[in-house]
């Protein structure tokens, strides 16, 4: 007798077409790297008066200016943030867990595919990764990338790929 096959956990988030919020009074539009187009789209239809960009370079910077913006805000504002997987998810905490609701907080898709990878067994956090299986910065472990994703940490569950014989690793793939 067979054992019944489990299934597969999926919690990716799925990207839905960001547009712009005609009810709030302040749009705020916060981007690592490069603007996309869609976003370029929604500023150019704010008024000047009622819009801020935050252009940042990494998540500690983007820390520093949204905690000094963040209580000057009305309560009908709408946040769109684009950059890497981690970086929306990042900024889009910062936001809810200083009260704002997550429908306030719009995220355009991921501008790269790599993603941020939490080990399962030394729970260190790895970036940039393309592959599955993928080496674990912290442990050194060879895992196999999941598609279950924590949008607290902005990651993906990974695990080691053969607990009996951490030798017996399967080609890798290309994560999409």
């Amino acid at each position: 007798m067979q054992p019944e096959a489990l299934p597969e956990v999926k919690s990716r988030p799925v990207y839905q077409t960001v547009e712009k919020n005609d009810r709030s009074s302040m749009h705020i539009f916060v981007v690592a790297g490069e603007m996309p187009q869609a976003m370029s789209d929604i500023l150019d239809s704010c008024d000047e008066s009622e819009c801020s960009v935050i252009s940042v370079t990494d998540t500690s910077e983007a820390k520093q200016n949204v905690s000094k913006l963040q209580p000057t805000l009305p309560l009908s504002t709408t946040v769109y943030v684009a950059g890497t997987e981690a970086f929306i998810w990042y900024v889009s905490e910062l936001f809810t867990s200083a009260g704002m609701m997550p429908e306030q907080v719009q995220l355009f898709a991921p501008q790269e595919k790599s993603r941020q990878v939490f080990c399962c067994h030394c729970y260190h956090v790895t970036s940039g990764v393309t592959e599955s299986p993928a080496e674990c910065g912290g442990c050194g472990r060879v895992l196999v990338v999941t598609d279950h994703f924590a949008r607290k940490h902005g990651a993906y569950f990974a695990y080691q790929v053969n607990a009996e014989d951490p030798t017996d690793v399967p080609a890798a793939e290309e994560l999409s």
